[in-house]
């Protein structure tokens, strides 16, 4: 259960954060658009709308449903944001998390149908629909084992701002390391518990600190095998 909106608008303003994420249900879009307009509305209520970026998730269990609900929220003109989740997104291409490079190559697809949409406009500034002032930014919320190859197939697109993984130190903790040829590890480890360990040894270090450079290669390089 998450936190509810209110207590993270307080942390928020505890720590001084220059972005929240608002509340959004996983492949539920119906209920993720009401829940970002009550987030919203609260914003403006405690007299906040210029204190925060505000970012927003789409959620659905279909392409077209999932697109419905990045149309719905590049229409609102308070958020600055959009998160493409590594759940969503793969569940409405795959179904399940079992395909390599699964989340690496759902998203290069739902991009690629944003990207194609006439609707629109993308520039250095980011990506707005036409007739909107309002330029958006896109994120990547956490990456899988295909990370470094995914980001240098996405870094050239101005309006994919960053990304946020723990993917690298998960990985190096089991002492996977990411090929440095590919930009991949062709293994899917379960979910994320960093507190499982009390003491991580020099090898697993050494991986992470690995990872994390073929991360940063990556990222400044870019492959040509994108068909935006």
């Amino acid at each position: 259960m998450g936190l509810s909106f209110e207590r993270v608008i307080n942390l928020a303003l505890k720590v001084d954060a220059d972005e929240i994420v608002l509340t959004d249900y996983v492949y539920d879009s119906n209920r993720t658009l009401e829940a970002v307009k009550e987030c919203i509305n609260l914003v403006k209520k405690r007299n906040l709308v210029n204190k925060f970026k505000l970012h927003a998730v789409p959620q659905g269990r279909s392409v077209e449903e999932w697109l419905t609900c990045f149309n719905s929220l590049m229409e609102m003109d308070e958020i600055d944001v959009i998160g493409l989740s590594k759940l969503s997104v793969p569940y409405i291409f795959y179904g399940n998390t079992k395909a390599p490079g699964y989340i690496a190559n759902s998203r290069k697809e739902i991009l690629k149908k944003i990207i194609n949409n006439k609707n629109y406009e993308i520039c250095a500034k980011g990506i707005r629909l036409k007739g909107k002032k309002k330029w958006k930014k896109i994120h990547l919320l956490g990456g899988g084992p295909w990370l470094a190859y995914e980001l240098s197939i996405l870094k050239k697109y101005s309006f994919i701002r960053s990304v946020d993984s723990s993917m690298p130190i998960w990985y190096g903790i089991h002492g996977l390391k990411i090929d440095y040829n590919t930009g991949i590890i062709n293994k899917i480890l379960k979910k994320v518990n960093l507190l499982y360990m009390n003491n991580i040894s020099y090898e697993q270090i050494s991986a992470i600190m690995h990872n994390i450079a073929v991360i940063l290669k990556y990222r400044c390089d870019q492959r040509g095998d994108y068909n935006g």
